[in-house]
């Protein structure tokens, strides 16, 4: 009988010391809920992130899982950054630039870290989330937003008519360009660092090409138009070829500032049958090629300049470069005469001939070749 009453008291004791310890873990998750509210805000974005993506932290037994959604949806909130899987990369945005910028997952996986240890501070969580703060965790949770943040479509639309520049974004929807205010709408990942005056004037650069005929210098005027434009729409190599004294590194210096050196990258056609080499070409917008010699189309990578102006490559493991967003810009020295064409024509093939186009630049005191404006795009 004693034996049973001991036993019992026993039993008492270890229901009561569990609905004790029951009652202090509701207690604490009721003070921890409030404090995770008090860190959204308030009561209502709180309720409303659980109700996107679950609960913070999953209670199982005497084990604490994180949620890696709700965690990984928090560190992203109020900001704006999407996911591309055609470039398999993150982006975030510059309100300053009106440009978006690729930031890498070891940035965010940094990012999370510290968020973490933040939330522990203010919620007083006794290093619930430092202590699953490790590198394949924050990297899972920065996965799962992969989807929730995906934008199939960001930086590839051939059909947008606008331009980013330093004092916002010039649209061109009809016969007057029109500037408007940055807005991540516009996807873009270029801009001018030129900003843009409708009334500015630019009598040197007119004096550069006073020597053109008026069908030559609006040509011109295009081709510029369009590296600025960002995409190759004419899907055309251009050369600029010309007599010493002609204009060509000045016209070279001057595109290069107006796109913005930080978008262009220098074409090495020694290079383009290298694995590797495409890659440079990632998130620029022109490639130039200053004073080249004369054998710079004759090289064995010069076959593939084909592809720089009209076709969907993948340069790395799981991404894509769209080159036909790539303007390409040629600038040769005098010694670069129809001859070498004709050679390129035999070795080449006349699909890659079709795709340059000649734009002559003679002495200021010589007439131009004729070139067909009619060919290239508007901007209007």
């Amino acid at each position: 009988m004693i034996e049973a009453e001991s036993a019992l008291a026993n039993i008492n004791l270890m229901v009561g010391e569990a609905k004790a310890c029951a009652d202090a873990k509701d207690d604490f998750l009721k003070i921890l809920e409030d404090k995770l509210a008090e860190y959204f805000g308030g009561a209502e974005p709180y309720i409303e992130m659980i109700r996107k993506y679950g609960s913070p932290i999953y209670y199982r037994e005497k084990t604490q899982t994180p949620n890696e959604a709700f965690w990984g949806a928090t560190l992203l909130r109020n900001r704006q950054i999407l996911y591309s899987p055609a470039h398999a990369d993150w982006y975030d945005y510059n309100s300053k630039t009106g440009c978006w910028f690729p930031i890498t997952e070891d940035k965010l996986s940094s990012e999370l870290h510290s968020m973490f240890l933040e939330v522990d501070r203010k919620i007083e969580a006794k290093e619930m989330l430092e202590r699953q703060s490790t590198v394949s965790f924050r990297r899972a949770v920065i996965q799962s937003q992969r989807g929730f943040r995906e934008d199939r479509h960001a930086f590839l639309d051939r059909h947008a008519k606008y331009m980013h520049v330093a004092n916002g974004v010039i649209e061109f929807n009809g016969d007057t360009p029109e500037l408007h205010p940055f807005d991540p709408k516009y996807k873009s990942l270029n801009a001018s660092p030129i900003a843009f005056d409708p009334k500015a004037e630019c009598p040197q650069f007119l004096n550069l090409i006073a020597h053109l005929t008026g069908d030559d210098s609006g040509a011109l005027q295009r081709i510029v138009g369009q590296f600025l434009l960002g995409r190759n729409m004419t899907q055309k190599i251009f050369l600029f070829e010309g007599e010493g004294n002609s204009g060509k590194s000045t016209l070279a210096e001057i595109i290069g500032a107006i796109v913005g050196e930080q978008n262009c990258t220098e074409l090495r056609t020694q290079h383009l049958d290298n694995r590797f080499e495409m890659y440079r070409f990632l998130h620029r917008s022109l490639l130039v090629g200053s004073d080249v010699d004369y054998d710079f189309l004759l090289t064995d990578g010069a076959a593939q300049l084909k592809k720089l102006t009209g076709e969907l490559l993948r340069p790395k493991l799981n991404a894509f470069l769209d080159l036909r967003e790539l303007g390409l810009g040629v600038q040769v020295f005098n010694s670069f005469r129809f001859g070498l064409l004709t050679r390129l024509s035999f070795g080449l093939g006349f699909c890659l001939i079709r795709r340059y186009f000649r734009f002559r630049l003679l002495g200021r005191s010589n007439c131009s070749v004729p070139v067909r404006s009619r060919d290239l795009p508007t901007l209007g």
